[in-house]
């Protein structure tokens, strides 16, 4: 079992004007990742907290609260996914509120619901006060669900089909009015246009096919890509149906190298997605 590990918060700025300065708050994070918070000032209440994201963004203040570990991490605390799998997550986010209070970056509204009290959520990983999306406590907590889920499933939400003596697979790149991980979804005419931009830029070799969006890969080719026309019905390589909803983009990749078929075979290629420059606007989710 791992010990449970204590903190303090440090208050640099009381915009309430109740608790005042310096170390208003003791407590500790359990091996199960929840959080126990004492305070040291009038009136002496005790808090309990689901994990330290939670507490933080409740006592944080945009970054006027700074939370101070007492004993140093042992261990990756046991607990939900982010805590297994996220160890900067604490750090990161001292950072990020540092930096809003400093005015370098801005604090949004919420990028589903457009509400005024947001929390800061990452694209895929804890990077610093980059890749920063906001959203309402609502829209984060399903964000975190949602990243959960695709990180055991996302081999069947991508790869559609395959056909192993053409070494072809079939990857849907794109799904209109559909959450992804990031709490972001493409509008069916965006992606039509997305789609189309890209097959004539790889046609003039001006866009790649790149791995994990970092190594390029010469020896995959695009052979097929194609917006639905309406929805329908598939059988994919595991002899499962599934709907493809119209406006899905999907593309199709020819994959000579021996080496590179195995891992899709093996779910180390899972899927396909767009990369490149591009402009987040705020809105509501259309309704299906």
């Amino acid at each position: 079992m791992l010990p449970v590990r204590r903190f303090y918060l440090e208050r640099h700025t009381d915009e309430s004007g109740v608790s005042g300065t310096g170390k208003v708050a003791t407590g500790c994070q359990f091996p199960s990742g929840k959080c126990y918070l004492e305070w040291l000032v009038s009136p002496r209440s005790a808090t309990m907290h689901d994990n330290m994201d939670a507490m933080m963004q409740v006592h944080g203040h945009n970054g006027a609260t700074e939370l101070v570990w007492i004993d140093p991490a042992q261990e990756i605390i046991k607990g939900d996914w982010e805590n297994k799998h996220m160890p900067e997550r604490n750090r990161t986010y001292t950072a990020i509120w540092s930096a809003v209070r400093s005015g370098k970056i801005k604090r949004g509204k919420c990028r589903v619901c457009g509400a005024t009290k947001t929390q800061a959520h990452h694209y895929g990983n804890y990077s610093g006060t980059k890749g920063v999306v906001w959203l309402c406590d609502k829209h984060h907590r399903a964000a975190h669900v949602r990243l959960r889920k695709a990180h055991k499933n996302i081999s069947k939400n991508e790869v559609i089909k395959s056909d192993n003596s053409k070494h072809i697979v079939y990857m849907i790149a794109a799904k209109p009015n559909e959450l992804d991980t990031d709490s972001q979804w493409w509008l069916p005419e965006d992606i039509e246009v997305l789609a189309w931009r890209f097959l004539i830029n790889y046609r003039l070799q001006q866009a790649d096919i790149f791995e994990e969006h970092t190594q390029k890969r010469p020896d995959i080719f695009l052979v097929e890509s194609y917006v639905a026309p309406t929805s329908f019905m598939i059988t994919d390589s595991k002899g499962q149906e599934r709907t493809v909803t119209q406006g899905t983009w999907i593309v199709g990749f020819w994959i000579p190298s021996d080496e590179t078929w195995n891992k899709v075979l093996q779910g180390q290629i899972k899927g396909a997605s767009p990369r490149g420059p591009g402009q987040i606007v705020s809105g509501e989710l259309p309704a299906n």
